[in-house]
């Protein structure tokens, strides 16, 4: 996962993403399975100040 700066505290955190079912539909079902990847996408949080946004 990518390392990224919260926007409250400036402390480094990892950057949210997908989920692993999102990944093997987008996989096992292919082309159609990419619409998986657009429901939902996890947020950043941070572990500092638990400050949630999505990057």
């Amino acid at each position: 996962m990518a390392m990224i700066s919260c926007p409250k505290c400036d402390s480094h955190t990892k950057k949210g993403g997908y989920k692993t079912w999102q990944i093997l539909v987008a996989i096992c079902f292919f082309p159609i399975g990419l619409l998986a990847l657009f429901m939902d996408k996890e947020p950043s949080k941070c572990g500092n100040c638990n400050h949630i946004w999505q990057a």
